[in-house]
Order: structure tokens, then sequence, then C-alpha cells
């Protein structure tokens, strides 16, 4: 499986802790600072989507830090990833899109060659 640098950007984060999709945002502004908006949410959306169903990300809801999470089904992701309100930040007590690495996401991030 190839995995491309906002990929692994994004498994780094998510093998560490769950991560918000304003975070993941974050990724995308740090590694295209020349794209705009609307071009990086779209960039984030397709590949934390694409990530969900190569089973590599699981995406869930929180409401905050220490609550239990509900875990989103796979089919159901796109329509919540297509959400332009779940891409802005949110106070953590409100519920909110997170996501984490899998078993799977872990096992290929921690596989990788280290980049230097």
């Amino acid at each position: 499986m190839t995995i491309s640098p906002l990929e692994r950007e994004l498994l780094s984060l998510a093998t560490e802790d769950w991560y918000s999709l304003p975070e993941a945002l974050g990724v995308v502004r740090d590694l295209f600072p020349a794209l705009d908006e609307s071009d990086r949410i779209e960039l984030a959306r397709v590949t934390v989507s694409r990530m969900i169903e190569n089973d590599l990300l699981l995406l869930c809801l929180f409401k905050h830090i220490g609550s239990k999470e509900i875990r989103i089904a796979k089919e159901r992701s796109d329509d919540l990833l297509c959400d332009m309100s779940n891409w802005q930040p949110v106070p953590a007590a409100q519920w909110h899109l997170r996501f984490v690495a899998t078993e799977k996401g872990k096992r290929i991030y921690f596989s990788l060659p280290t980049v230097s």
C-alpha cells in the first residue's frame, strides 16, 4: 500500500491520540500552504474518507475528553465528512468528530521507512 505524505502525517497523529477534523485541516495547511481554504478542506475530506475506507482510520463522535466515544459506521462517514460545519473548530463540550488510527493503520504506519 502506498501512503502519501499527507496520509503519513495524519497516521502519525492518529497513532498517538484522537484528533479532530480541524486538526487534520491544520496538517493540510502546513503541507500545502498555497492551497485556498476550500481546496484544503476538499483535500482533507477526500484523504480522511479514503483512509477510513481503507480501514486506516476510525471516525467517532466525542463530546469532551474522557467521555465515551460513539463510533461512526464507515457507511455514514462520507456524509459527515461532507458537512462543512464538521471542519470548523467547536468547544470541547459540544459533540464533534474525531479520528484515530485503526490497528491496521498503526501496523502500516510503524512499518513505514523513517523519513529524515
